[in-house]
């Protein structure tokens, strides 16, 4: 593979990640899950939310709302995903809602990249809350497909989707299947989507962004015939509308930590 050992993963998962790109672990017990299920009670859908397809918090038009609800997820999760990722820094926790139809499925794609690759990598931590199946819309991925990623994906950038993969396909995807209360844990450069919501009601999911703690994390932003790397705190997807990012207040807000050419097409 492009990259060492995930070292901010936990010594026995290591392997499996480092061949598949992800692993199923255990996260959260039923009275954490019951936490979590209260959080979202208090507080709701995140503003913002128009309560059909899929929504991610960071997504929110709401920066409060964000900051209440992450530092609340924060509280409940961080301690046991430092069992898992034992070394990591976490850069906030977000709440995925997919609800009930067909507009929920979410293309096969790479996420962007978070930290310096091949040399180092971040980690997603995405926890269910309820037994998922692929009725429901849970994760399907391409085990091995991080190993032939770019070293640089930028934000919302047409070469990070995968739409040839069919995510219905038992020869192209592998369906993960999870417990209430396990968590995916998978390298931000593996292929992944998810189908819709097949059932009646709206499946939520935790999510994490964890990174090593001694590395400067950035976002990087294709700005004409560049890509900037902007530095990445956990501020960072609380004062922005992710899905609709504003470049020009990003680049004023945060520093630029180094400006690449245009990846090759």
């Amino acid at each position: 593979m492009n990259a060492p050992t995930h070292p901010i993963v936990a010594a026995e998962l290591r392997r499996q990640i480092e061949v598949d790109g992800y692993a199923v672990v255990p996260l959260l017990d039923s009275n954490a899950v019951a936490e979590v299920r209260a959080v979202h009670e208090r507080f709701g859908p995140a503003p913002g939310d128009p309560r059909t397809g899929l929504f991610n918090d960071t997504w929110s038009t709401d920066p409060g709302y964000k900051r209440q609800v992450s530092g609340a997820l924060s509280a409940i999760l961080e301690p046991p995903a430092r069992t898992v990722c034992p070394e990591a820094r976490f850069l906030g926790w977000t709440s995925i809602a997919k609800w009930a139809g067909p507009r929920g499925a979410v293309v096969a794609h790479r996420d962007p990249t978070f930290v310096d690759e091949p040399r180092v990598r971040s980690m997603a931590i995405w926890c269910a809350l309820d037994d998922l199946d692929e009725a429901h819309g849970t994760l399907v991925v391409i085990p091995g497909s991080h190993r032939r990623a770019p070293n640089v994906r930028a934000h919302q950038d047409d070469a990070n989707l995968c739409p040839s993969v069919a995510l219905d396909d038992p020869s192209a995807v592998t369906p993960v299947p999870v417990a209430a209360g396990d968590a995916i844990i998978y390298d931000h450069a593996l292929i992944h989507g998810s189908g819709p919501n097949r059932t009646g009601g709206v499946r939520t999911v935790v999510a994490g962004l964890a990174v090593p703690p001694d590395v400067v994390a950035t976002y990087a932003l294709q700005v004409g015939e560049e890509v900037i790397l902007v530095e990445l705190d956990a501020d960072f997807f609380l004062e922005h509308k992710v899905d609709a990012l504003d470049v020009d207040a990003v680049l004023e807000q945060h520093r630029i930590v180094r400006r690449l050419p245009p990846p090759p097409r």
